[in-house]
């Protein structure tokens, strides 16, 4: 858990050592219950850091391991419309919105860095999706 808060809070300004220190906490905990959320941390680092399918690839996995975690789509959705795969990140946006219907641009900017917002909507919009 440690391992997972620290890359957490270096994941904006160092995203190379979030992925570094998360990496670790995987190797620390293999079988960790929330294995979903460790590689999502590292999904979050290389969207950040602009690896666009370093970062797709990451939250596929997460997904993969659960599937009912909408923040997960937020981010992989922003790395689909980076990387110019527009049908597959509005798909995956409106996974995320029957998974959290009550889900507001401005809840998603109060609990997460501007950073972390500005790439998001950046890869959503060039999808083509637009703010409600």
């Amino acid at each position: 858990m440690a391992y997972d808060g620290l890359a957490g809070a270096l994941g904006v300004a160092h995203p190379d050592e979030a992925v570094r220190i998360a990496e670790k906490a995987i190797r620390l905990s293999p079988r960790d219950p929330q294995m979903h959320f460790l590689v999502h941390r590292i999904a979050v680092a290389h969207l950040i850091a602009g690896r666009y399918a370093d970062a797709a690839a990451r939250d596929e996995e997460s997904l993969r391991l659960r599937a009912d975690q909408p923040h997960i789509y937020r981010t992989l959705a922003a790395s689909y419309g980076h990387l110019g795969r527009k049908e597959d990140a509005l798909a995956t946006l409106e996974k995320m919105q029957r998974l959290a219907p009550q889900f507001t641009v401005e809840r998603f900017r109060r609990a997460n860095s501007a950073v972390l917002v500005a790439r998001c909507l950046e890869g959503w919009r060039r999808a083509g999706w637009t703010e409600r």
